[in-house]
């Protein structure tokens, strides 16, 4: 836990002079970039704690994550250059920086350019860093994403989803997505739902005069027109 991990740090510091450092992700599917950011990382300090999003707070989808926590924390601790891993049950990585303290917090290349960062919370983890007297810093290896690996390689979707969302992202780039959103952000909407009936005034072929005139269409019924109605 983040106090178990708290006290640690703390007794590390009374013996040793090396540096903490952080990393922080959900770690959904591991692929060569987290190995990468994880070796550079190392390369900072002398002790590299991997601070792990807990399920609830992993927002990239339904039926996401793929792999819930405590398999993603496993598999994190699987690399050599990881000494702790802690869940980090916050939206954010600025609540377990606090309780850390680390000398350097490191994130991947990719948001290094804020502008980049869709979840608009790198800035407030490097005021939460720099805060406790520590410093962001950020890797220069190649990056992939968990997501897009998932999404080109997995069936986590049905397949008519998938073909949609590969339409969609052919089509938008996420900025004209966010910028969207934006533009709706500060608007009023209201939701009405409603059911929408149809009539269906068919003429009947094939029935004896007795037949009572309401009729359903049906295969033997020859459709005229329909018309909605709510």
């Amino acid at each position: 836990t983040l106090d178990e991990i708290s006290l640690i740090v703390s007794e590390y510091r009374q013996n040793h002079n090396g540096k903490i450092v952080q990393c922080h992700g959900a770690f959904e599917l591991l692929h060569p970039g987290h190995y990468i950011y994880i070796e550079e990382a190392r390369g900072y300090g002398s002790m590299v704690i991997a601070t792990v999003t807990s399920d609830r707070y992993v927002n990239k989808g339904v039926d996401r994550p793929v792999f819930d926590q405590q398999l993603r924390m496993e598999t994190v601790a699987k690399n050599e250059d990881i000494d702790y891993v802690v869940l980090s049950d916050f939206a954010t990585a600025v609540d377990s920086i606090v309780v850390i303290k680390p000398d350097v917090y490191v994130k991947g290349k990719e948001y290094e350019d804020a502008k980049n960062d869709v979840t608009g919370k790198i800035l407030d983890e490097k005021n939460a860093v720099e805060s406790i007297g520590g410093e962001l810093k950020f890797t220069s290896g190649i990056t992939f994403s968990s997501s897009n690996i998932l999404n080109k390689y997995f069936d986590i979707y049905p397949k008519d989803i998938q073909r949609y969302l590969e339409q969609i992202k052919g089509k938008y780039s996420i900025g004209d997505v966010t910028n969207a959103l934006d533009m709706i952000r500060h608007l009023k909407i209201a939701v009405i739902g409603d059911i929408i009936d149809e009539y269906c005034y068919c003429v009947p072929w094939g029935s004896a005069p007795q037949v009572a005139s309401q009729t359903h269409c049906g295969i033997n019924n020859r459709l005229i027109r329909t018309y909605p109605y709510n």
